[in-house]
């Protein structure tokens, strides 16, 4: 093994208390917590990209958004940006992604890249609420998770048809119906025109 992979640092975990919960008498299994010192590396601290606040996402149009990659966060063409709904359950259920743009690696900075996003048209189809997040090196790791936005269409914009898909569907099928019940009633009149005729 390397001896430099915990940086000389021996990892140790060590007990300082230990304690039953005496007033649970249901059983005679009672719960137990405990204390426990845990040696870490010095100064860890993890990578975490920051995404600044969307205001509002508008539907069928192309949106941005701003992220910011500290320093010790090196941009690479895999990274992507994931759209997902704000109550996800799983990390593979995204919506739509992008990748990220090329980004210049500026190794003299210590304040980081702050990096515009732009996202399609089609990003974002359903009105609702969204979280970007932010992977590297395909989806090996997560370094950012934004904040909830809302996804919404603008003000003024042609009103798109109203109802499900059912329901559209269900006023299609009404509207075949009254014209058929009509060409029927029509059929019927002249039928009973002609033999009307006849037996005169």
């Amino acid at each position: 093994a390397n001896k430099d992979a915990y940086q000389n640092v021996t990892l140790d975990v060590a007990q300082t208390s230990y304690q039953s919960v005496e007033s649970y008498v249901v059983s005679d299994h009672k719960p137990v917590f405990a204390e426990f010192n845990i040696k870490v590396f010095s100064h860890h601290s993890d990578r975490e990209v920051t995404f600044q606040p969307i205001d509002t996402w508008y539907m069928d149009e192309e949106n941005t958004a701003v992220c910011h990659l500290p320093s010790d966060v090196t941009p690479s063409i895999w990274d992507w940006v994931g759209v997902y709904q704000d109550n996800l359950q799983n990390l593979h259920d995204y919506i739509s992604y992008i990748y990220l743009p090329h980004v210049r690696d500026d190794k003299s900075s210590n304040a980081g890249n702050n990096v515009t996003l732009r996202f399609p048209a089609t990003a974002v189809r359903a009105p609702g609420l969204y979280r970007l997040l932010y992977f590297t090196r395909g989806a090996s790791s997560l370094l950012g998770i934004s904040a909830p936005f809302s996804a919404v269409h603008r003000t003024g914009d042609p009103p798109s048809p109203s109802g499900s898909p059912s329901q559209l569907a269900l006023q299609t099928d009404l509207g075949f119906s009254a014209r058929f019940a009509m060409l029927t009633g029509l059929i019927i009149v002249f039928s009973y025109y002609f033999n009307l005729q006849h037996f005169l």
